[in-house]
Protein backbone atom coordinates (compact mmCIF):
# COMPACT_ATOMS: atom_id res chain seq x y z
CA UNK A 1 0.00 0.00 0.00
CA UNK A 2 1.34 3.51 -0.79
CA UNK A 3 0.91 4.80 2.12
CA UNK A 4 -0.13 8.88 2.06
CA UNK A 5 -1.23 9.81 5.48
CA UNK A 6 0.82 9.65 8.65
CA UNK A 7 0.37 7.72 11.83
CA UNK A 8 1.36 9.25 15.07
CA UNK A 9 1.10 7.20 18.16
CA UNK A 10 0.20 8.45 21.30
CA UNK A 11 1.23 5.91 24.27
CA UNK A 12 1.70 5.58 28.15
CA UNK A 13 0.02 3.93 31.30
CA UNK A 14 -3.49 4.58 31.92
CA UNK A 15 -3.85 8.36 33.53
CA UNK A 16 -0.67 9.65 31.92
CA UNK A 17 -2.18 12.65 29.90
CA UNK A 18 -3.19 10.69 26.57
CA UNK A 19 -6.24 12.39 26.29
CA UNK A 20 -5.34 15.95 27.07
CA UNK A 21 -1.87 15.49 24.75
CA UNK A 22 -4.34 13.26 21.94
CA UNK A 23 -6.43 16.63 22.34
CA UNK A 24 -3.97 19.23 21.57
CA UNK A 25 -2.75 16.98 18.54
CA UNK A 26 -6.37 16.99 17.23
CA UNK A 27 -6.38 21.02 17.62
CA UNK A 28 -3.07 21.53 15.85
CA UNK A 29 -4.03 19.12 12.97
CA UNK A 30 -7.57 21.19 12.93
CA UNK A 31 -5.36 24.49 12.54
CA UNK A 32 -3.10 23.29 9.88
CA UNK A 33 -6.47 21.96 7.94
CA UNK A 34 -4.93 18.08 8.15
CA UNK A 35 -7.98 15.60 8.20
CA UNK A 36 -7.50 13.21 10.88
CA UNK A 37 -9.32 10.17 12.56
CA UNK A 38 -8.73 8.51 16.09
CA UNK A 39 -8.35 5.44 16.63
CA UNK A 40 -8.05 3.57 20.30
CA UNK A 41 -6.99 0.72 22.09
CA UNK A 42 -9.11 -1.78 23.17
CA UNK A 43 -10.95 -1.38 20.21
CA UNK A 44 -14.61 -0.31 21.21
CA UNK A 45 -15.84 -3.65 20.07
CA UNK A 46 -13.62 -5.63 22.88
CA UNK A 47 -14.66 -3.08 25.20
CA UNK A 48 -18.40 -3.66 24.98
CA UNK A 49 -17.18 -6.85 26.05
CA UNK A 50 -18.15 -7.31 29.51
CA UNK A 51 -15.51 -10.02 30.32
CA UNK A 52 -12.96 -8.13 28.90
CA UNK A 53 -12.67 -6.19 32.15
CA UNK A 54 -13.16 -8.81 34.55
CA UNK A 55 -9.95 -10.44 32.22
CA UNK A 56 -7.90 -7.63 32.98
CA UNK A 57 -8.17 -7.93 37.10
CA UNK A 58 -7.73 -11.76 36.91
CA UNK A 59 -3.94 -12.22 37.45
CA UNK A 60 -4.35 -16.30 38.58
CA UNK A 61 -4.99 -17.25 34.93
CA UNK A 62 -1.42 -18.67 33.44
CA UNK A 63 -3.16 -17.78 29.89
CA UNK A 64 -4.09 -14.63 30.55
CA UNK A 65 -1.12 -12.50 28.95
CA UNK A 66 -2.07 -14.85 25.95
CA UNK A 67 -5.82 -14.06 25.97
CA UNK A 68 -5.27 -10.08 26.61
CA UNK A 69 -2.18 -9.63 24.13
CA UNK A 70 -4.26 -11.38 21.37
CA UNK A 71 -7.40 -9.89 21.76
CA UNK A 72 -5.38 -6.21 22.06
CA UNK A 73 -3.42 -7.09 18.78
CA UNK A 74 -6.56 -8.65 16.89
CA UNK A 75 -8.71 -5.32 17.67
CA UNK A 76 -5.46 -3.47 16.68
CA UNK A 77 -4.99 -5.10 12.83
CA UNK A 78 -9.50 -5.29 12.66
CA UNK A 79 -9.11 -1.29 13.26
CA UNK A 80 -5.90 -0.90 10.78
CA UNK A 81 -8.16 -2.92 7.93
CA UNK A 82 -11.35 -1.54 8.68
CA UNK A 83 -10.27 2.41 9.08
CA UNK A 84 -6.18 2.85 9.19
CA UNK A 85 -5.59 1.20 5.73
CA UNK A 86 -8.55 3.92 3.96
CA UNK A 87 -7.85 6.65 5.36
CA UNK A 88 -4.00 6.40 4.83
CA UNK A 89 -3.94 5.77 0.97
CA UNK A 90 -6.38 8.93 0.86
CA UNK A 91 -4.15 11.07 2.65
CA UNK A 92 -5.68 11.47 5.74
CA UNK A 93 -3.31 10.89 9.07
CA UNK A 94 -4.03 8.75 11.76
CA UNK A 95 -3.70 9.36 15.38
CA UNK A 96 -3.66 6.20 17.32
CA UNK A 97 -4.54 6.31 21.40
CA UNK A 98 -2.19 3.55 22.47
CA UNK A 99 -0.29 1.79 19.64
CA UNK A 100 2.68 -0.89 19.50
CA UNK A 101 4.67 0.61 22.57
CA UNK A 102 1.36 0.17 24.83
CA UNK A 103 0.98 -3.87 23.64
CA UNK A 104 4.78 -4.09 24.29
CA UNK A 105 5.04 -2.98 28.11
CA UNK A 106 1.86 -4.53 28.86
CA UNK A 107 2.81 -7.77 27.54
CA UNK A 108 6.06 -7.66 28.98
CA UNK A 109 4.79 -6.64 32.01
CA UNK A 110 2.36 -9.72 32.34
CA UNK A 111 5.35 -11.75 31.20
CA UNK A 112 4.62 -12.82 27.93
CA UNK A 113 7.21 -14.68 25.82
CA UNK A 114 8.91 -12.63 22.98
CA UNK A 115 7.35 -15.02 20.07
CA UNK A 116 4.08 -13.99 22.00
CA UNK A 117 4.82 -10.47 21.33
CA UNK A 118 6.51 -10.24 18.07
CA UNK A 119 3.54 -11.98 16.46
CA UNK A 120 0.74 -9.71 18.44
CA UNK A 121 2.90 -6.37 16.84
CA UNK A 122 4.22 -7.88 13.60
CA UNK A 123 1.05 -7.22 11.53
CA UNK A 124 0.58 -3.74 12.56
CA UNK A 125 2.16 -0.42 11.13
CA UNK A 126 4.97 1.10 12.57
CA UNK A 127 4.11 4.97 13.48
CA UNK A 128 5.65 8.11 12.06
CA UNK A 129 6.01 9.19 15.11
CA UNK A 130 5.23 8.13 18.74
CA UNK A 131 4.55 10.30 21.69
CA UNK A 132 5.38 9.06 25.10
CA UNK A 133 3.03 10.45 27.78
CA UNK A 134 5.77 10.66 30.84
CA UNK A 135 4.73 11.06 33.92
CA UNK A 136 6.20 9.75 37.54
CA UNK A 137 4.45 6.73 39.55
CA UNK A 138 3.37 8.75 42.40
CA UNK A 139 1.51 11.52 39.84
CA UNK A 140 -0.18 8.27 38.09
CA UNK A 141 -0.71 6.54 41.47
CA UNK A 142 -2.33 9.94 42.46
CA UNK A 143 -4.78 10.45 39.13
CA UNK A 144 -5.62 6.61 39.58
CA UNK A 145 -6.88 6.82 42.93
CA UNK A 146 -8.96 9.68 41.84
CA UNK A 147 -10.61 8.38 39.59
CA UNK A 148 -11.06 5.14 41.57
CA UNK A 149 -9.20 2.91 39.13
CA UNK A 150 -6.56 1.82 41.11
CA UNK A 151 -7.69 -1.75 41.13
CA UNK A 152 -6.51 -2.51 37.36
CA UNK A 153 -4.16 -5.24 36.99
CA UNK A 154 -1.15 -3.61 37.79
CA UNK A 155 -1.96 -0.57 38.97
CA UNK A 156 -2.54 -0.79 42.34
CA UNK A 157 0.79 -0.93 43.94
CA UNK A 158 3.37 1.82 43.32
CA UNK A 159 6.17 -1.34 42.88
CA UNK A 160 3.71 -2.10 39.92
CA UNK A 161 3.15 1.91 38.46
CA UNK A 162 7.03 2.27 38.84
CA UNK A 163 7.54 -1.00 37.16
CA UNK A 164 5.22 -0.24 34.00
CA UNK A 165 6.70 3.24 33.80
CA UNK A 166 10.23 2.29 33.50
CA UNK A 167 9.54 -0.15 30.79
CA UNK A 168 7.42 1.98 28.75
CA UNK A 169 10.47 4.77 28.73
CA UNK A 170 12.94 2.19 28.20
CA UNK A 171 10.95 0.88 24.89
CA UNK A 172 9.75 4.19 23.89
CA UNK A 173 14.10 4.80 23.78
CA UNK A 174 14.72 2.03 21.28
CA UNK A 175 11.35 3.30 19.24
CA UNK A 176 12.86 6.60 19.20
CA UNK A 177 9.79 8.33 20.83
CA UNK A 178 9.22 12.17 21.96
CA UNK A 179 8.73 12.44 25.42
CA UNK A 180 6.30 14.43 26.33
CA UNK A 181 6.62 15.80 30.52
CA UNK A 182 2.77 14.90 31.46
CA UNK A 183 2.98 15.31 35.22
CA UNK A 184 2.09 18.47 35.86
CA UNK A 185 0.32 20.89 33.36
CA UNK A 186 1.52 19.87 30.32
CA UNK A 187 2.61 23.37 29.28
CA UNK A 188 5.19 22.10 26.84
CA UNK A 189 3.10 19.07 25.69
CA UNK A 190 1.46 21.86 22.68
CA UNK A 191 5.20 23.44 21.86
CA UNK A 192 6.05 19.91 21.44
CA UNK A 193 3.29 19.08 19.09
CA UNK A 194 3.79 22.09 17.20
CA UNK A 195 7.73 21.63 16.83
CA UNK A 196 7.37 17.80 15.67
CA UNK A 197 4.59 18.77 12.75
CA UNK A 198 6.55 21.65 11.74
CA UNK A 199 9.50 18.99 11.28
CA UNK A 200 7.49 16.47 9.60
CA UNK A 201 6.53 19.01 7.34
CA UNK A 202 9.89 20.19 6.27
CA UNK A 203 11.26 16.46 5.48
CA UNK A 204 7.65 15.93 3.01
CA UNK A 205 8.68 19.11 1.28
Amino acid sequence: MKKKGKIIAISGMDASGKSTVSRFLQEELKRRNIQYIVTKQPCLCIKRWGEFKDLLKNQSEELDFKMIGGLISWGRVNTQVKEVEPALENGIWIICERYILDIMAWSIFRKAPDKYIKSWILPIYNEDILFLCDSDCETICRRLNARGEGEKIGEDSKQNVNQLVQLYRKLAKERAAIFVDTNRDFKDAKEIIYTTLDKMRCENE
